[in-house]
């Protein structure tokens, strides 16, 4: 009897070429640019809504802290993401 060695299935294969090619090159991607980009013009919305929010509390004596509030946390999340984000996506 002749000896034949494991092959791999065409769902072997493509988790291979998921694990060794698609993955690093994504994470790397999302976390050397998407991420900072994102952050980045976060940090724009936040700094406008600041300043919108300092001018209507100097007109009105009301100061409108939810938008700054929201983008301020979303900020925060796209800054820290890259250190639990494929935790939580398990990879």
């Amino acid at each position: 009897m002749r000896y034949i060695p494991h092959r791999l299935g065409i769902a072997d294969v493509l988790e291979k070429i998921l694990n060794e090619s698609i993955k690093p090159e994504f994470m790397g991607t999302v976390g050397k640019f998407l991420l900072p980009l994102l952050a980045a013009v976060l940090l724009v919305f936040f700094i406008v809504e600041i300043v919108k929010s300092f001018r209507g509390y100097k007109e009105h004596g009301e100061v409108e802290f939810t938008k700054p509030l929201v983008i301020g946390i979303c900020l925060a999340i796209a800054v820290t993401a890259n250190g639990f984000m494929w935790a939580i996506i398990g990879w």
